[in-house]
């Protein structure tokens, strides 16, 4: 078993995302089981209503979920979002957006995560749960 991935790897993997470069994905903070990350809102994140489109709080819900889960993964193990669930609270037009996920259980083939994406006035905007398999990362 190795040690989890390090800030510094996590970065770098975020960076070299082109899903996350797009979405604009910024790592906060990364500690042993708690991961905030932050997008500013673009144009392009809009839905035809002029508001934050869904699948964008759920891409921040899922990535911060993930990658609470993530930083407490040894470096030679994976993990796959096999449930998401999402509560949407409020309507989020402009600003910055941040997410933060908390690991609930770390089991050897499953785990679980929860997540909350503020807005800039720290208005709850939705909160989520996730379930993941883990499994051997590819080589």
């Amino acid at each position: 078993m190795t040690d989890p991935l390090d800030e510094a790897e996590v970065r770098q993997r975020i960076a070299g995302s082109p899903y996350h470069r797009w979405a604009g994905t910024e790592l906060v903070t990364y500690q042993p089981g708690v991961v905030t990350i932050a997008a500013e809102i673009e144009e392009h994140h809009h839905n035809p209503q002029g508001i934050v489109h869904g699948g964008v709080l759920a891409g921040l819900l899922d990535t911060a979920c993930g990658l609470a889960l993530r930083s407490l993964l040894p470096a030679d193990r994976t993990h796959r979002t096999v449930q998401l669930s999402i509560n949407y609270l409020k309507a989020a037009r402009s600003g910055r957006i941040t997410a933060t996920g908390r690991a609930v259980h770390k089991g050897r083939s499953m785990g679980v995560a929860e997540a909350e994406a503020r807005d800039d006035r720290d208005r709850v905007l939705a909160r989520a749960t996730a379930t993941f398999m883990t499994l051997p990362a590819a080589r």
